[in-house]
C-alpha cells in the first residue's frame, strides 16, 4: 500500500472514531468526508465550515477541516483547525 493510501486509511479511521454526536453534524460530517475522500477539498471546506457554524465545539468537524486544509496546502488554517479539535 502506498504512503498516501495508508494516510487516507488512517485519517478515515481517526475521523470515524471522532464522529460527531448530533444527527445534522453526522450528515455534514459524512458528506464532507465523502468530498474529502474524492478529492473535492474546496467543497469539503464549505460543508465543514457550515457544519462548524452550527456545532462549533465538535472536534471531529475541526479535525477533518484541518486535514482538508492540509491537503489544500493551507498549513496555517490546518494548524488552527487541529488546535480546535
Amino acid at each position: 500500500m502506498n504512503f498516501r493510501l495508508q494516510c487516507a486509511a488512517a485519517l478515515t479511521a481517526a475521523c470515524m472514531m471522532l464522529a460527531p454526536a448530533g444527527h445534522a453534524a453526522q450528515d455534514a460530517f459524512a458528506e464532507a468526508q465523502h468530498e474529502y475522500n474524492t478529492g473535492q477539498y474546496h467543497h469539503a471546506v464549505d460543508t465543514l465550515t457550515a457544519a462548524i457554524a452550527n456545532s462549533p465545539d465538535d472536534p471531529a468537524l475541526h479535525f477533518l477541516l484541518g486535514q482538508t486544509y492540509f491537503q489544500l496546502r493551507e498549513y496555517l488554517r490546518a494548524s488552527a483547525s487541529f488546535e480546535r479539535s
